[in-house]
C-alpha cells in the first residue's frame, strides 16, 4: 500500500499500488515507475555463487 502525503507528486508518496506503480524517492525527486518482478536467473554460476 502506498503512503501519501498530501496530493500525489506534489509532496511525498512512497509504495506501491496494486503491483502496477511504485512511487519513490531518488537523488531528492519524488518518482513514479512500473512495477517490475526481479529477474532470477537459475544457471549453473548462479546457485554457485549464491552458495
Amino acid at each position: 500500500m502506498a503512503k501519501v502525503k498530501a496530493p500525489l507528486m506534489s509532496f511525498d508518496a512512497r509504495g506501491q499500488i496494486a503491483k502496477s506503480l511504485v512511487f519513490l524517492g531518488w537523488k531528492g525527486l519524488k518518482t513514479v515507475r512500473q512495477y517490475v518482478i526481479p529477474a532470477n536467473p537459475k544457471t549453473d554460476d548462479q546457485q554457485q555463487q549464491r552458495g
